[in-house]
């Protein structure tokens, strides 16, 4: 009977428990939470891996974290899997699903650790399980660093490792880009050429059947010479503006809203206006007077932008550009008049110091009938943003001179060129405006030592450089590509680098300067191969 009696009493503890179950709402049950301290503790390579550990909360909380003593030189955020919002200390944390990522603080010195500790404890949440703490292994074992300099010419790299992690994904570093799934132990390679971008990035991703997952990037930094050419000076000028669309603005996908339209018969129109170019963000295309070239408007319509701006008054660049913008379907057509390169100049300035709100003290002066001088200046004045002003030999046009006046903010004036194209009169007059005023002159005995020259004034080095032909448009395109880039634009002759450029080149190299990127613009008969052969043996 005892026996008997046993059986029942446990039957019914089973069916209580069976039917509490039933009983208890489901949204209750979905609520059900476990409050815990959470350590996610672990090394991590500096500069070029990121941890992520996910978890799920099931009804808000507010973020508590504690450091650890070994936690130097990383952070942390906690994010959604979209990264729609980004959470910190104190915040309340939505209920949902989220990663705990662990990243590092960039390397400010040499003595810095490439390995760094972390000791992290999340608490204060709602969880609807225990967060996994742990994180799949990821071993590589070609190539030994993370950022490798690859000799010029054509290379095959691979990369080459192993993991424990459910899956592991391989593909190339950016934003939406695809990855491909790959297998443990895996071999991926990699070729490169003069087509290669010079920085390129590649990412493996191991994950954990939780979903915790080490991000790990491999840079690829390749250096090149990239020929920019076409038929003519306006299919060369669109094949720059694709070059130009390559490259990101502060490691966003590029977008390219604005572009700026001059006319390609005259340098002066467009080289005074880099500076205002650059700060929109635009490439600069080139057309006839009245109308645009087929190169053009293929280039316009694959950069789809909202905005055309046209460099000069309906003198320079007709109505008749207008109708077949409106054709190419371009919202908003803009135009800065001035039916000479001083006029366009003065209003270029004026535009260039809203935007930098009476904050920019210095100037470019530069003679309006000698471009050549102004090429290499012109891709420092967009880096820079200085408003670059255009004067006659002798004399400085009224326009300049009222804006000079009227912007008392301008103490420092950079003039391009000796007294055979900008005179001493020129400068003193200048001088008189303002007892505050200092002025430099960057000169030589030709345009090619002037460009030198200008090159060693403004420091921008020989990383990123464009090398184009001293007597025509060609040096606008080339201003458009490397003002973006930071660069410096160099003047020779089309048949052999010009001895004043090597001096310069030699006189980098000697100090250690990294050449990675050249665009020779035109073809063999603007730069020869000759020279493309002389600055090839400055890529090591």
């Amino acid at each position: 009977m005892g026996k008997q009696t046993g059986k029942i009493l446990i039957s019914l503890v089973f069916l209580s428990a069976l039917l509490f179950s039933y009983f208890v709402p489901s949204e209750e049950k979905a609520n059900a939470s476990v409050k815990a301290d959470v350590q996610f503790k672990g090394k991590i390579l500096r500069d070029v891996e990121t941890h992520y550990y996910k978890f799920t909360t099931v009804a808000e909380g507010t973020i508590e974290v504690t450091w650890g003593q070994d936690t130097l030189g990383s952070d942390f955020i906690i994010t959604d899997k979209h990264w729609s919002k980004i959470y910190w200390l104190g915040d309340v944390l939505p209920k949902g699903d989220y990663f705990f990522v662990v990243s590092t603080n960039p390397v400010e010195s040499p003595d810095d650790p490439s390995i760094v500790s972390y000791d992290f404890t999340l608490s204060g949440l709602p969880f609807k399980k225990l967060p996994d703490a742990t994180l799949p292994q990821l071993h590589v074992t070609s190539p030994q660093k993370n950022v490798n300099r690859l000799p010029a010419g054509d290379q095959t790299v691979t990369i080459e490792g192993s993991s424990n992690a459910k899956e592991v994904r391989f593909g190339i570093f950016g934003p939406d880009l695809p990855a491909e799934i790959i297998q443990s132990p895996f071999k991926q390679t990699l070729y490169f050429t003069d087509a290669s971008p010079t920085h390129s990035a590649y990412r493996i991703t191991a994950i954990n059947e939780s979903g915790n997952r080490i991000n790990r990037n491999y840079e690829f930094i390749h250096p090149h010479i990239i020929r920019v050419e076409g038929k003519n000076m306006y299919e060369v000028s669109a094949n720059a503006a694709a070059e130009y669309a390559k490259y990101p603005v502060n490691d966003e996908p590029e977008k390219i809203d604005t572009v700026f339209l001059a006319n390609g018969d005259d340098p002066s129109y467009s080289l005074s206006v880099t500076p205002l170019a650059k700060i929109h963000n635009a490439p600069i295309l080139l057309t006839t007077r009245h109308h645009l070239p087929k190169s053009i408007m293929k280039q316009i319509r694959a950069l789809k932008p909202t905005t055309v701006v046209l460099l000069g008054s309906p003198k320079v660049i007709s109505p008749k550009i207008v109708k077949e913008l409106r054709l190419l379907g371009i919202k908003e057509i803009k135009r800065i008049n001035g039916n000479d390169p001083i006029s366009l100049s003065e209003q270029a300035a004026k535009k260039i110091d809203e935007n930098g709100q009476g904050f920019i003290d210095t100037a470019i002066i530069a003679s309006s009938s000698s471009s050549e001088n102004l090429i290499t200046a012109s891709a420092a004045a967009a880096v820079l943003q200085y408003p670059i002003l255009l004067v006659e030999k002798d004399n400085i046009p009224n326009k300049i001179k009222t804006f000079i006046k009227n912007h008392p903010n301008y103490k420092r004036f950079i003039i391009i060129g000796n007294e055979s194209s900008i005179s001493k009169e020129v400068e003193d007059t200048i001088r008189s405006y303002n007892k505050e005023i200092q002025i430099d002159r960057i000169s030589g005995k030709d345009v090619y030592e002037v460009s030198a020259n200008s090159a060693r004034y403004f420091g921008f080095g020989i990383t990123n450089m464009a090398i184009v032909n001293g007597d025509g448009i060609d040096a606008v395109i080339g201003s458009s590509i490397v003002s973006k880039l930071g660069g410096t634009v160099l003047l020779t002759p089309p048949d052999k680098l010009h001895s004043s450029i090597k001096a310069y080149l030699d006189e980098q190299v000697a100090k250690s300067a990294d050449m990675l990127q050249v665009y020779m613009i035109g073809d063999p008969s603007r730069i020869s191969d000759q020279v493309y052969k002389q600055i090839r043996s400055y890529l090591k």
